[in-house]
């Protein structure tokens, strides 16, 4: 399996549709948010900075949160979600092996 960005990207939206969320990019930002929180935390036990050990537990408090909203909105969602994708994946299943729609083929192929 080789990653290819530009043309990924295409396959997936042809696949898929351009109604999907970049749950990747949200947990890549989420992922370097609790980076630089954490570097917060550490510099202001290092430091006994009271602000950047008060900024530090704010924004942990913010983060979890934030975490526990898009857990709550997967578990309501879910379903919704699954059902979606599945119906678009029929859809789309009809024109595999297609010569007019190599793009399905090829999206197919790649996931």
């Amino acid at each position: 399996w080789k990653y290819e960005s530009a043309t990924s990207a295409s396959y997936y939206e042809t696949y898929f549709g351009t109604k999907t969320f970049p749950v990747s990019t949200i947990l890549m930002a989420l992922g370097g948010a609790t980076i630089l929180i954490s570097i917060i935390g550490c510099c202001g036990s290092v430091s006994h900075s009271l602000l950047l050990i008060l900024s530090h537990t704010v924004l942990s408090g913010i983060l979890f949160v934030t975490a526990i909203s898009i857990l709550a909105t997967v578990i309501v969602f879910g379903q919704e979600l699954d059902s979606q994708v599945e119906t678009s994946a029929k859809a789309q299943l009809v024109f595999y092996k297609n010569p007019n729609y190599e793009d399905v083929t090829t999206a197919v192929d790649t996931i």
